[in-house]
C-alpha cells in the first residue's frame, strides 16, 4: 500500500538568514519504493553577521572560537502515527 507523508522542517539551531523549506508539502511513496523529496536552502548573507550558536563553548582549548553561523534541524515525514525524520 502506498503511504502518503506531510513534509515539514524544524531547527535545532535556529539561525537568523537560514531557512530550510520543502518545495511540496507532502510525498507518496509507494509499497516497497522510495522518492526524492526536493527542499530548498535559503541564506540572507546580511543576516548571517555575528550569529554564534548559542549551544557551543566560546573557546576551543584556551582560544576563542570563530563565530561561523550554523545551522541544523530535522526534516520530518508524517503519516497518521509514523513520523521519520532525516537531520540537516
Amino acid at each position: 500500500t502506498p503511504a502518503t507523508f506531510a513534509i515539514s522542517v524544524s531547527n535545532t539551531v535556529v539561525t537568523p538568514g537560514v531557512r530550510l523549506f520543502p518545495v511540496v508539502p507532502t510525498v507518496t511513496v509507494p509499497a516497497g519504493g522510495s522518492e526524492v523529496v526536493e527542499v530548498r536552502l535559503a541564506v540572507s548573507p546580511e543576516e548571517l553577521a555575528g550569529a554564534a550558536d548559542p549551544t557551543s563553548f566560546p573557546t576551543i582549548g584556551d582560544r576563542p572560537r570563530q563565530l561561523l553561523p550554523e545551522a541544523g534541524g530535522q526534516v520530518w515525514f508524517r503519516s497518521g502515527a509514523t513520523a521519520i525524520h532525516v537531520p540537516w
